[in-house]
């Protein structure tokens, strides 16, 4: 095997990738060097103190902290305590001594390290991009965050609790006791006097019978039962209960407490609401500023990866309205979405597909979302005034899809 071959088999993926790091930079005047390549810095002007040179390399204390804040933080707490900057700086001068090998040995020329050194710097120029000339600033605007509020309030909702204790007995009879106990008066009656002399759940009668707070069907712990229990009482008002059968035994259940199903309000939600948001809103900028700069950098594509595969948007078309299968259908529609988004047929195949899920799965919410493009994005197509019509009629008993291609005004021609 060649020393080449062994490398690419055995050599751990921590250091590769501390080696990237090492080998990504590009030539500058700056400290920190190994060969023409940087190993530490970030590449402006750095006046202070070096602090270690070996092999050549000089190490300023900028270059110390920058080093230090890359680190994950697990990493971070083997450099704590007394004299850490010592511990660190000669770590440092073994991870410069390690890549100035690397260099020597030319292992850039490795295809396996060129390739993760490409890979790291696309990577990072792409992030830095997208959070530097797209992200920045993102905000959803106030009157989103009030629309999405008002779409979404039921996710935006405390839900109700109960808190109980109970006596958990194997029979009918014992239960029956322990709750003429508990009703007698005295101090026989107490209920963690009660709960000694009857509880068979070892587990619950060592916190005094008490189940904690609980939701309906929510869990209740050292009770196997649980969500049944809390299901079977939830509604139940404040006070002690007559013996239940729960689950496999008899329960004496008394509600303790009660909390109200509370409606949060917008202030106390805006900041999650921005959250939940930030995924999509940052794929509609990402979107909107790709679709400007392809129109710049107009990419061209060959053989079949071609727009439609080297067929023209009619021939896609008319094969999704003769293909055999609805998925084959789908499938075709949504390669006309995808290859050809500008074309007049984008409305078309929005509309069959709309028609697809509600015909052959009576999927009303993907039949929405594809009618509801139409009338968004395509208002002053034919087809508009019939998504309409399906939007605002789909979820009555006797609506029929249209079917035919006559009906779909011969979409196919």
């Amino acid at each position: 095997m060649s020393s080449k071959s062994s490398l690419r088999s055995v050599w751990p993926h921590f250091f590769l990738a501390a080696l990237v790091l090492f080998m990504v930079a590009c030539n500058d005047s700056g400290s920190g060097k190994a060969g023409d390549k940087d190993l530490f810095g970030n590449r402006t002007k750095d006046l202070t103190d070096v602090i270690c040179r070996v092999n050549g390399i000089e190490i300023t204390q900028r270059d110390m902290d920058l080093r230090f804040a890359e680190l994950p933080t697990n990493v971070k707490g083997r450099f704590s305590g007394e004299g850490w900057q010592k511990r660190f700086i000669r770590f440092m001068a073994d991870e410069a001594i390690l890549a100035r090998e690397a260099e020597l040995k030319n292992l850039e020329s490795d295809p396996l390290v060129a390739q993760q050194i490409i890979s790291l710097r696309r990577g990072t120029l792409i992030d830095a991009y997208k959070q530097y000339e797209i992200f920045a600033g993102a905000e959803l605007p106030e009157a989103e965050i009030q629309e999405y509020y008002n779409l979404n309030m039921d996710q935006y909702v405390v839900a109700g609790a109960v808190r109980a204790r109970h006596i958990q007995c194997p029979t009918k009879a014992e239960a029956e006791a322990a709750y003429a106990a508990l009703t007698g008066g005295g101090k026989d009656s107490l209920f963690p006097t009660v709960l000694a002399k009857y509880s068979r759940n070892i587990m619950t009668a060592k916190e005094g019978g008490d189940l904690g707070w609980f939701n309906d069907g929510g869990f209740i712990r050292y009770v196997t039962y649980g969500k049944e229990l809390a299901s079977h009482v939830f509604g139940w008002e404040i006070g002690l209960h007559p013996p239940e059968f729960i689950g496999t035994d008899w329960h004496v259940i008394e509600i303790l407490d009660r909390k109200r199903q509370r409606q949060l309000a917008l202030s106390e939600v805006r900041d999650r609401i921005k959250a939940d948001s930030m995924p999509s809103l940052q794929n509609n900028l990402l979107a909107e500023r790709l679709n400007v700069l392809r129109g710049v950098a107009k990419p061209e594509f060959y053989g079949v990866y071609a727009p439609g595969s080297g067929r023209s948007v009619e021939e896609l078309f008319q094969h999704g309205v003769l293909a055999n299968s609805p998925e084959k259908q789908l499938e075709l529609f949504e390669l006309v979405l995808h290859d050809f988004p500008e074309s007049e047929f984008v409305p078309k195949a929005l509309f069959m597909m709309a028609n697809i899920y509600l015909d052959n799965w009576g999927d009303t919410r993907r039949a929405r979302t594809y009618l509801s493009q139409v009338i968004r994005d395509h208002p002053d197509s034919d087809l508009r005034e019939q998504s309409d019509y399906i939007m605002n009629n789909m979820g009555k008993i006797d609506f029929r899809a249209p079917k035919s291609i006559q009906e779909l005004q011969n979409l196919s021609r």
